[in-house]
């Protein structure tokens, strides 16, 4: 993401969902800031009837992180998931009130996951956008150009690499000892699907 891109400085923040039922806290020491403009994130947020949280463009703002470093304070009975479709991947969300909270992979296997920075006390605190990600996707002018792949998708990579050796990947609010999910997924009809799209 971005040529040699620094890291946020390593305080813990605190996220909430819109009403402040769901409350996790996040270490932003290794991560990484950036903003997708695909079309299924963009159906996501509309979806959950929360477009107040894309950024102009329909991007939506994401940090990339492993899940060992998201802890829940308080709500996890209001942790919920989705899928655009039945191999979608994971979508979590606060039920309470719609707030999209993280995507990842359907598995802990794969220690990723992207927080929606939206919920975050000081969102600032972790550091500048170093990538924009799907532009072809965006409704409008995006914020920035087109990040190679490579610049992201290899610290993302080694990340989850260090995670799973390390045995790290276990440690995650989204899925139990055994592996499963905290919650089951709930898969978009074509009917939601085709509501959530995003115009323009």
């Amino acid at each position: 993401m971005g040529a040699a891109a620094a890291e946020p400085a390593a305080v813990s923040l605190d996220w909430r969902c819109r009403c402040g039922s769901l409350h996790l806290r996040l270490d932003p020491g290794a991560g990484m800031h950036g903003i997708c403009y695909c079309r299924d994130c963009q159906a996501f947020h509309h979806h959950l009837d929360a477009a107040e949280w894309l950024r102009p463009g329909g991007g939506s703002d994401l940090f990339a992180t492993t899940p060992d470093r998201l802890e829940v304070v308080s709500g996890a009975e209001h942790i919920a998931l989705l899928r655009l479709g039945p191999k979608g991947i994971f979508r979590w969300y606060a039920a309470c009130c719609g707030s999209p909270l993280v995507n990842g992979p359907p598995t802990r296997g794969v220690a990723f996951t992207s927080l929606h920075v939206a919920g975050l006390s000081d969102p600032a605190a972790v550091g500048p956008v170093a990538a924009y990600l799907n532009c072809k996707g965006a409704t409008g002018p995006t914020e920035g150009r087109e990040t190679p792949g490579r610049q992201f998708i290899f610290p993302i990579l080694f990340r989850a690499i260090a995670a799973r050796l390390s045995g790290r990947y276990r440690q995650t609010p989204f899925f139990r000892a055994d592996g499963t999910p905290v919650a089951e997924p709930h898969v978009l009809s074509r009917a939601e699907r085709a509501a959530a799209a995003p115009t323009g």
